[in-house]
């Protein structure tokens, strides 16, 4: 269903009307990058991209003392291919992070300051070319900004967050693990194409500080 384009944008999803949404997730290319072989073929076909869904994955910790892990996923699309890079797997950060310090490409998601802190504990980069989904939503009147809210407000859809708290650092992934992380960054793309259609202009992208 459609959302008209002169509708007033809600404060927040009521969390009933939202389990009750119809699931959605992404139907397009995955590609799963576990080499820096695969790395340079994926980065080849990333070179002419512009706008792309932004997000990552890390190990979760369950106690206080333990150390906060560096992603192990970082996920881009463009809406027809979702690519999945394994960090872990791969050697040649500074080539990856380069599509994001790159101001010509924008990069959609939601709190990617915090994302890109721990890419930083991987690989020394400078961000640039990010937008925020949640500071747009704020902006909006809107309260409750997480991915999955937004989704429910713009995309009339419900994402499944089943894979969220798994161990994203093990190899080989699980499917669960792949298309959840796949329709993370495509979801981030799709609500920035529908914030821009409900607003009738671009949303511009932000340097971020480190």
């Amino acid at each position: 269903m459609n959302i008209p384009a002169d509708a007033p944008f809600p404060e927040r999803m009521c969390k009933e009307v939202l389990r009750n949404l119809p699931m959605i997730g992404f139907k397009g290319k995955i590609e799963l990058i576990q080499d820096d072989a695969q790395m340079d073929s994926a980065l080849e076909e990333l070179r002419h991209e512009t706008l792309l869904g932004f997000d990552t994955e890390s190990k979760p910790t369950f106690r206080r003392q333990d150390e906060v892990r560096p992603p192990a996923l970082l996920q881009l699309s463009n809406g027809a291919t979702a690519w999945l890079f394994q960090l872990r797997q791969i050697s040649r950060h500074e080539e990856l992070f380069a599509i994001l310090a790159d101001p010509a490409v924008e990069k959609v998601g939601v709190a990617p300051h915090d994302d890109i802190k721990g890419l930083n504990r991987i690989s020394p980069f400078q961000a640039a070319g990010f937008t925020d989904l949640g500071t747009i939503a704020s902006a909006r009147g809107i309260i409750t900004t997480g991915l999955r809210n937004l989704a429910g407000m713009f995309l009339n859809g419900r994402i499944s967050k089943a894979a969220q708290v798994s161990n994203w650092e093990q190899n080989p992934l699980t499917k669960k693990q792949i298309n959840y992380a796949a329709t993370d960054a495509w979801v981030s793309l799709r609500i920035y194409e529908e914030l821009n259609r409900r607003t009738g202009q671009a949303v511009p992208g932000e340097q971020l500080a480190q």
